[in-house]
């Protein structure tokens, strides 16, 4: 694992007890996710989640599904035992495993599901090509991401004066498109959530709290000088917002 990736496990590992408080637009996504999967599933499915977290979207697959067996899987090993302990249920096998290269030779699902979690992966394309590759002919793969308008006025902040943002870069919807692998068939939709913050620090405090707060690669953080500069340049009660990108990805019958 490189240090990258273990920056990113330490922070979500550390979250793992705060995440609830304060991911209120992940629940929304992982509702939705759930709303795109549940209804059209296979009797007596194999799924696989990739990114549980404490367990939003997992929860609602839980509570929608009878019958069936759950490989619910997360990077970091206190989100594991987070939503372990919030989702008992025969039904599930829990693991601590990376998404972007899982081990599970010779398992295959009807369903391979994530709610913001891909958008973590060091390569998207990758990442993706692994997991269609663990779906069984039929199968399906649904997951949301961030796209590339997530926290515009953050980044323009940045941009005006002259200071380069921490923020990863995320793809737009034709990017998703052009990393997907073949052999199957793709949909995608987009939306954007607005959430209101009382300043800078407040909204750099809610990245934390969830463990979201882990730069892109190389990036230095800003002076506090700096991120004075970047609160005055907000002000007070500014809006952004996060862009979603919905893919579900159908694989070939045969």
């Amino acid at each position: 694992m490189n240090a990258q990736k273990s920056q990113i496990v330490d922070a979500f590992s550390r979250s793992a007890d705060s995440y609830e408080q304060a991911s209120q637009v992940q629940a929304i996504v992982a509702a939705n996710v759930a709303d795109q999967v549940l209804d059209d599933l296979p009797e007596d499915p194999d799924l696989l989640e990739i990114g549980c977290g404490t367990g939003g979207l997992t929860r609602h697959l839980l509570a929608g599904v009878e019958g069936g067996r759950f490989l619910i899987t997360d990077i970091a090993p206190n989100m594991v035992e987070k939503c372990k302990s919030q989702c008992e249920d025969a039904r599930v096998e829990y693991l601590c495993m990376d998404g972007e290269r899982p081990s599970l030779e010779g398992r295959r699902f009807d369903l391979i599901v994530s709610s913001l979690a891909v958008q973590w992966f060091a390569d998207l394309q990758s990442g993706l090509a692994e997991l269609t590759d663990l779906l069984k002919p039929g199968g399906r793969l649904v997951f949301s991401t961030l796209g590339e308008d997530t926290f515009a006025n953050w980044r323009a902040a940045h941009a005006a004066l002259g200071l380069q943002d921490g923020t990863r870069s995320y793809p737009d919807m034709a990017e998703i498109e052009a990393l997907m692998p073949s052999g199957g068939t793709l949909q995608l939709r987009e939306e954007r959530i607005e959430r209101d913050y009382d300043d800078a620090r407040v909204f750099a405090r809610r990245l934390k709290t969830i463990g979201a707060n882990t730069p892109a690669s190389g990036h230095k953080p800003l002076s506090p000088k700096d991120f004075r500069r970047i609160s005055a340049h907000l002000g007070e009660n500014f809006t952004d917002h996060y862009h979603i990108i919905y893919a579900s990805f159908v694989k070939d019958a045969s």
